[in-house]
């Protein structure tokens, strides 16, 4: 059995990632290679995001730790929900200090081409939040693509069905 080179196996691991091509993750295998030392610290960091991480129950969040800081903070407005596709959108909202109530992350956004369906987004326990929150304000920040448009379609849907179910 002939296994591949180590260092193209560290290149083609490395194109996949997002914003990474051949290119690039050849010019990081090769600063690698030059600085030994910090190979080590890389993989300690990769373990720890592996196994210290999660997601928050009820937001969706990415945490390192048993509780969401955003979900269990007090001063948060508890009235406003923003619902986005993906943990970066709100990462942005909070770096822009725009935004002081509380998020739901779906995961993504609805796409037949893509197979992304309902079952495979957070809606779910969205609407589970709907239900028993005292939501007065939900806001839609989503993309403004045709599969983003989808998703807010859907969940409008979802929400107009849950009123005349008596919610």
């Amino acid at each position: 059995m002939m296994h591949k080179n180590v260092i193209e196996e560290a290149i083609l691991v490395l194109s996949k990632l997002p914003s990474f091509g051949p290119r690039s993750a050849r010019r990081i295998v090769l600063h690698l290679l030059k600085n030994k030392e910090k190979v080590q610290t890389i993989i300690e960091a990769l373990n720890n995001l592996k196994n210290q991480t999660g997601e928050c129950k009820t937001c969706h969040n990415i945490i390192s730790n048993e509780e969401c800081k955003i979900c269990a903070n007090p001063l948060r407005d508890s009235t406003k929900l923003c619902i986005l596709a993906e943990v970066d959108d709100m990462w942005n909202f909070e770096k822009a200090k725009t935004f002081n109530g509380l998020y739901h992350i779906l995961g993504g956004s609805l796409s037949a081409i893509s197979g992304v369906t309902p079952d495979k987004l957070t809606f779910q326990s969205l609407f589970e939040r709907l239900k028993t929150g005292n939501f007065e304000e939900v806001i839609f920040a989503n993309n403004l693509s045709p599969e983003g448009a989808t998703t807010a379609f859907y969940i409008i849907e979802e929400i107009e069905s849950l009123k005349r179910d008596g919610f």
